[in-house]
């Protein structure tokens, strides 16, 4: 009978009826929206409760119905013409946001500064150094004129195939992980300048498509880009061409510095300071010698104390703990330091010298 649903499709219509309008429910039923009112006229008619044809709900107060979408929604496709657009649209979107990405500034006061190099700190392992950690972080948002960027690896995020048997012997969750990391990030505020993610950060993405640090950050006046940044990075006049990248092609275990330095003659960029992070040997800056330029060459360690990874493997072991920082002046000033608590006390002391705020 045209007047009402089949018997066995009434309870799924009346459903039905609150979550799809009368043309959603017509393609459905694969009946003309006319015979569809008629099915609800039939049903209202016998006090049954049913949709109003929007698509929102409109039963009974104080009853609850879910919204979503059913299991045979279908989609609808985009004219071919609209789909080109799109498509179109997308890539001159991406060579805007490449364009931006080969010109950014990073601009400093003009007086004495310091940067951290921060990476490798792999919360969720027992073998950190949490007390380095948290201190490193919180003296850099404590000292005037102390800035940070971060460059991988902010969490072990055991989460991929394997390695996830290491994670159930670690007493702090993945849940607590994520949240120390964040929290990390979030005592450097606008102190933070730029951050890239690591191996270990970037499983999320593989997995999920989420990426948990860029949602963090947004909102944030900062560089971020899940590969590498590269800048200029200002100090009153002095200015350096900045590379940061978690992991280098080309290590040596002969010279600890060797990817970064490979990376200025076959990478795209002529930098004068090139960083990089996941090799856990320590906290290094090299000087190097390019086209009449002094460069410098900086690889962080980590905040591990020991690492089962290495010894399983027989890398070497980590010399000393945490990341380097570097102060800068607006003269051209480069000094390293491999522990940013004696980075700050020269950054104070230096400020002083200069009449900068302290």
């Amino acid at each position: 009978m045209a007047g009402k649903p089949p018997k066995k499709k009434i309870d799924e219509f009346l459903r039905d009826t609150f979550v799809m309008t009368t043309a959603q429910l017509s393609l459905k039923y694969d009946r003309a929206a006319s015979t569809i009112r008629d099915w609800k006229q039939w049903a209202k008619a016998r006090d049954l409760d049913v949709g109003d044809g929007s698509g929102h709900y409109g039963g009974k107060v104080g009853e609850v119905y879910l919204e979503g979408i059913t299991p045979d929604y279908v989609d609808e496709m985009l004219p071919i013409d609209e789909l080109w657009e799109r498509a179109k649209s997308r890539q001159h979107e991406e060579q805007r946001r490449i364009e931006r990405r080969d010109s950014q500034i990073i601009k400093l006061p003009n007086e004495p500064v310091a940067i951290g190099w921060l990476s490798d700190i792999h919360i969720g392992s027992p073998h950190v150094d949490y007390e380095s950690v948290h201190t490193d972080f919180q003296t850099i948002a404590n000292t005037w004129g102390f800035y940070g960027g971060f460059h991988g690896d902010l969490g072990d995020n055991w989460i991929i195939g394997r390695l996830q048997a290491q994670a159930r012997n670690q007493r702090l969750s993945i849940q607590d992980e994520v949240r120390l990391g964040l929290n990390l990030l979030e005592i450097l505020g606008p102190k933070l300048l730029w951050a890239v993610p690591g191996n270990h950060d970037n499983w999320e993405y593989v997995l999920t498509g989420r990426d948990s640090i860029a949602e963090s950050l947004k909102g944030m006046k900062m560089l971020y880009d899940p590969h590498e940044v590269v800048f200029n990075l200002m100090v009153g006049d002095a200015n350096w061409i900045v590379k940061v990248r978690h992991q280098w092609r080309g290590y040596s275990q002969f010279n600890d510095t060797h990817a970064i330095e490979k990376g200025w003659w076959f990478g795209n960029t002529p930098f004068d300071i090139g960083v990089g992070g996941h090799t856990h040997t320590g906290t290094w800056c090299r000087p190097f010698h390019m086209h009449g330029k002094r460069r410098y060459a900086i690889i962080t360690g980590t905040y591990k104390f020991d690492d089962g990874y290495a010894r399983r493997l027989g890398f070497k072991s980590t010399c000393g703990l945490g990341s380097g920082a570097t102060v800068l002046t607006p003269n051209g000033d480069f000094v390293f330091f491999e522990d940013v608590r004696f980075a700050a006390q020269y950054l104070t002391y230096l400020r002083q010298e200069w009449g900068a705020p302290t």
